[in-house]
């Protein structure tokens, strides 16, 4: 029995042992998971682009550089329909587009150009590329989106200013073929004169 109880108390020991191992494992990994977590939420929060989480249709996380081209709060996203800051010449496309992301898993090409509404009642134009993640145990449609509308402002203004170096480059031609034969009856005149 003596023995017995030794090598139940030495079972014992060597469990208790083991036991702290493996809490120190755990508290170890748990660490590591939050660094990581602080991490990632580091860098999404602080993304110059606009970082959304979209599943069954509906938004379920905003980071705030999309707050903040929309100007809309963060909880004004939040288990709202995706549609709902979209405007609507866009909604049948978009739903389309994501039943069919979420149903055959194909992402439609990328980069997509669209709009947003924003809380002053304009619109943004956004370029957004989009992927399949799985969030919260069910697939959801990660989307960042860039804020391209100075440079398609800025893209009209070259194709303006193309347009009117081409009219110019007319006009001068157009006065130079008109100026050669006035400068010859020009001539004429005074011989004639």
């Amino acid at each position: 029995n003596a023995l017995l109880i030794q090598e139940l108390e030495m079972a014992r020991n060597q469990v208790k042992e083991y036991a702290n191992e493996l809490e120190l494992k755990v508290e170890e990994r748990t660490r590591e998971l939050r660094e990581s977590e602080r991490k990632y939420q580091s860098v999404v929060e602080n993304a110059t682009d606009g970082i959304c989480i979209v599943q069954d249709g509906a938004f379920v996380f905003v980071n705030k550089k999309m707050a903040e081209m929309s100007g809309y709060p963060i909880e004004d996203y939040i288990g709202k329909p995706m549609l709902s800051h979209i405007p609507e010449r866009y909604h049948s496309i978009l739903t389309k587009e994501f039943r069919g992301v979420m149903a055959e898993g194909h992402l439609p090409v990328t980069p997509f150009n669209i709009h947003i509404k924003t809380k002053r009642g304009s619109e943004l134009s956004v370029e957004t590329s989009s992927t399949i993640i799985e969030y919260g145990g069910k697939p959801a449609l990660l989307t960042i989106a860039r804020d391209v509308t100075e440079r398609e402002r800025m893209q009209k203004e070259l194709e303006k200013a193309h347009r009117m170096s081409a009219i110019g480059e007319l006009a001068a031609s157009v006065g130079h073929d008109l100026r050669n034969p006035l400068t010859g009856i020009s001539g004429a005149v005074y011989y004639l004169k």
